[in-house]
């Protein structure tokens, strides 16, 4: 979590190849967020991030 021009903003940066171009997840609520990101508490290859990672 960190403050982005003046708003909170909650983000999760994942280090990649830099020669294959940036996508950005942008989830419409809170919620979705877990179906991109994933938790602590869970599996990373359930999740969209791991898959578009690898």
């Amino acid at each position: 979590m960190s403050i982005a021009a003046g708003f909170p903003a909650l983000y999760r940066y994942i280090a990649a190849d830099k020669s294959k171009p940036l996508m950005v997840f942008v989830p419409g609520n809170s919620h979705l967020v877990r179906i991109f990101y994933g938790c602590p508490e869970v599996r990373e290859e359930d999740f969209i991030s791991y898959w578009v990672h690898r």
